[in-house]
């Protein structure tokens, strides 16, 4: 027993259902990129500005480590909103890791929304490290 029902899309676009009884969505938006080298000890490095009246949703990280990252103690890397474009102080931390020397640690299909009018920064404690965002606005 089916339900009739008629979906209408915004823009022009319109869900669609398969042959095999699929629904078939589109993503609110394809992700732009934002890849940045943390190469000063705990200092914030801006990944995302804010636009006024939006939020920023991530929707993947990749974290590497060089080699020159010790293979003991590592690094500790943060991903934060931050209310200032300096990022000197966190208002929420996003994602917080720890990696050792030579290290790719991909994140894909998270949604993660941030706070209205933040900054998207991110900071290691070692040198060496690049990480790369995807994202859009909502």
């Amino acid at each position: 027993m089916g339900i009739d029902a008629k979906i209408e899309g915004q823009g022009g676009r319109t869900p669609l259902v398969s042959d095999y009884g699929e629904l078939v969505v589109a993503p609110i938006s394809y992700s732009s990129a934002s890849v940045q080298l943390l190469d000063t000890n705990d200092t914030g490095v801006m990944f995302i500005p804010p636009i006024s009246g939006k939020r920023i949703v991530i929707t993947s990280m990749v974290f590497g480590t060089d080699k020159d990252v010790s293979g003991t103690i590592g690094s500790a890397i943060e991903i934060y909103e931050s209310s200032t474009g300096s990022g000197e102080t966190v208002a929420t931390s996003i994602f917080q890791v720890d990696l050792i020397k030579q290290t790719t640690l991909p994140l894909v299909g998270v949604n993660i929304i941030t706070s209205e009018g933040t900054w998207v920064m991110g900071k290691a404690s070692d040198d060496d490290v690049k990480v790369s965002i995807y994202y859009y606005y909502v």
